[in-house]
């Protein structure tokens, strides 16, 4: 595309300089046709004119040269900035790309931000689960207790009409026999139908008694039964709330989690950044320091050399001599000794770069495996003894500790570092973040 843009540039130009050409010759072609008519005449006029004509030639050439040499420097120019915008295009895509692998990147974190919350979501929806389970075991027990008391007091009401029924035929009957008695022998009967009444009613009160005793004894029975469910029910309630407690914890212990995390990463950045900028800044100051003590060192060394020189010019010959002599001997045990001083602050620095390096080094390598051991743990799908082995390790947690360990293996939390480990980085101990 930029060479045919080119091209057409090129084209365009050629079009104009063969146009200023054409001008060129159409306009020289006249004047010697004018010429040649006033060659008859052969006077100072028809000289003056044909040097005019060549003149006017010899500016339009010039001209159409200076349109050349213009369009090809307009050329050239457009030329050079369909090369920089292709340039700045280029970067521009770059700078896409990069922005899309940042994109991809924060998606990835996403996705397994979203698997841990999925996981978390599960387990919260399970223990949902098991509440509702509970529920509906308490609703169960408590429609069996129901149904077991509405049926003892049912049993219980259909035995007392029983009673009542046997007690009214016993009635009947007793009037029965009283009438074919009192048929038989008032007189006598009187006095037995007396006794047999006064027999029958302590008997019939005797039965009655036990009877209602009897009653008593099942309501009494059904009423423990409703007793006990309804207490089986309570405590299945309470067991349901308990739950509901533990897993509202343990989403709240894992959003506290997320925002610590968050918020350590915050200052992580933070630190970092202001540790950089304090470097950069210690830098330049040492930069300027070391210019300001070198502009300094020249400055003495000059004026050391013009005082010596004036000294030199007082004194003798000889003495200027031994002087110089001096002098030289003390330049170079300042040179010797400022050689050793760079020599020993270069090795100290050498062995300290080395130490930094290899600390960053076994830092990086640090992250590297923690990165790779995340990019495992975010793998999918796994192997079953892989699944395997990740339930036999979750499943011995509690809630709180599991969704904790399936955060911080997943990278989303970070663990702080030990300050009583044999690894702990403590140069950075005494640092405050303002």
């Amino acid at each position: 595309m930029r060479f045919h843009q080119a091209a057409l540039l090129l084209t365009s130009a050629s079009s104009i300089l063969v146009g200023t050409q054409a001008f060129s010759t159409s306009f020289g072609s006249k004047t010697p046709k004018k010429s040649k008519k006033k060659k008859k005449v052969k006077g100072l006029a028809a000289v003056l004119e044909e040097d005019a004509g060549k003149a006017d030639e010899e500016a339009a050439t010039k001209k159409s040269e200076e349109d050349r040499i213009v369009a090809e420097t307009l050329a050239k120019k457009e030329a050079e900035e369909i090369i920089a915008a292709e340039s700045a295009v280029k970067q521009a895509e770059e700078e896409r790309i990069a922005v899309e692998t940042a994109a991809k990147k924060a998606e990835e974190e996403s996705i397994a931000a979203e698997a841990a919350a999925k996981i978390v979501e599960e387990e919260r929806l399970a223990v949902e689960a098991a509440a509702k389970q509970a529920e509906e075991e308490r609703l169960a027990a408590d429609a069996a207790s129901k149904k077991a008391a509405e049926a003892a007091a049912q049993k219980a009401e259909e035995e007392l009409l029983a009673v009542e029924a046997a007690a009214k035929q016993a009635e009947e009957e007793r009037l029965a026999a009283e009438a074919a008695a009192k048929k038989a022998a008032e007189a006598a009967a009187k006095k037995a139908e007396e006794e047999r009444l006064a027999v029958e009613a302590a008997e019939a009160a005797k039965k009655a008694e036990k009877e209602r005793l009897a009653v008593e004894a099942a309501a009494k029975q059904v009423e423990e039964e409703r007793l006990a469910a309804e207490a089986a029910a309570k405590q299945v309630e309470e067991e349901r709330l308990a739950a509901e407690a533990a897993a509202k914890k343990a989403a709240d212990e894992i959003i506290a989690a997320e925002a610590a995390a968050k918020k350590a990463e915050e200052d992580r950045i933070a630190a970092e950044a202001a540790k950089a900028e304090e470097e950069r800044l210690a830098a330049e100051a040492a930069v300027v320091k070391a210019e300001e003590d070198r502009i300094a060192a020249e400055a003495a060394a000059k004026a050391e050399e013009e005082r010596i020189a004036a000294e030199v010019v007082r004194k003798a010959e000889e003495e200027r001599l031994a002087a110089e002599a001096a002098e030289k001997t003390r330049l170079q045990e300042i040179a010797a000794a400022a050689e050793a001083k760079e020599k020993a602050i270069l090795d100290a620095k050498i062995a300290e770069e080395t130490a930094e390096k290899e600390r960053l080094q076994a830092i990086v390598q640090a992250a590297a495996d923690k990165k790779a051991a995340i990019a495992e743990a975010r793998q999918q799908p796994k192997a079953p003894d892989v699944e395997k082995a990740l339930a036999e390790k979750y499943g011995a947690m509690e809630l709180g500790e599991r969704a904790f360990n399936i955060l911080v293996d997943l990278g989303i939390v970070e663990l702080n570092p030990d300050p009583e480990s044999k690894d702990y980085d403590s140069s950075a101990d005494n640092e405050f973040v303002v």
